[in-house]
């Protein structure tokens, strides 16, 4: 059974980040219980377009249900950081081709949202007994476009991804080759196609990169919800990914 919307909220301690004039409206959650000696995985997680604003509550609405049931909090305990992007912005600065010319160029260099969320992780990880060879990043249409640019920019960081129904950049695929990814899409999303991810994962496959992608049929732009609500096997699969040295 997942948790009340409002019990999620209770969960996860509402923080703030500033640096220079600009704030990243997160949320934070720890492991149930940390036992001495141990360190934990970290997860990234990056809302869709829909979920932006000042709340600091609405990027809790999707998934995060999912990831914070008693069962799954005792067999997978771990640290969540879940940002709240901006209106108006992408997690991302780089450019949207739109889904009939199809496409998405990652920018240059990581947006300020980008270098907020790391400067939080490396707060925390001075502060919790976070696993530095277990970090990994998540995310779902808007935020599925923010995770593939995230291991663009920070690819020697992440021990594992899951871009869900969003539009990565093919030309990264060299840098990012080696970060275990498993990707999900619908094959009837009207919003951001599905031929995104296959492109994806061609463009992985092609520079010897060996990325799981998992397409549902008839789903439209939703397809979240089947990745981690009809997909047990997400879970053992994502903590289970670890740096090596």
């Amino acid at each position: 059974m997942f948790p009340s919307q409002a019990q999620v909220y209770d969960l996860f301690k509402a923080e703030v980040h500033k640096q220079g004039s600009d704030k990243l409206n997160y949320r934070f959650l720890a492991p149930e219980k940390v036992e001495a000696d141990q360190t934990y995985p970290l997860l990234i997680f990056l809302h869709g377009a829909g979920e932006r604003g000042k709340d600091n509550r609405r990027q809790l609405v999707h998934v995060m249900p999912q990831f914070t049931t008693v069962a799954r909090r005792q067999q997978y305990p771990c640290y969540i950081i879940a940002p709240q992007c901006p209106e108006k912005v992408g997690w991302g600065d780089g450019e949207w081709h739109g889904a009939r010319d199809g496409g998405y160029t990652v920018a240059d260099e990581p947006s300020i949202r980008q270098q907020m969320i790391m400067a939080v992780v490396k707060e925390k990880m001075k502060e919790f007994p976070i696993d530095e060879s277990r970090i990994y990043v998540a995310g779902l249409s808007m935020g599925g476009a923010g995770t593939w640019s995230m291991m663009a920019h920070y690819p020697d960081v992440f021990a594992a991804a899951v871009p869900i129904c969003g539009a990565g950049d093919v030309e990264t695929a060299s840098k990012i080759k080696d970060i275990p990814t498993w990707i999900f899409h619908g094959t009837d999303d009207i919003v951001v196609p599905a031929t995104f991810s296959v492109a994806m994962q061609a463009a992985l496959q092609a520079v010897g990169g060996t990325p799981i992608l998992t397409l549902f049929e008839t789903v439209n732009h939703d397809s979240w919800v089947n990745a981690f609500d009809e997909n047990p096997f997400v879970y053992d699969w994502l903590f289970s990914q670890k740096k090596s040295d």
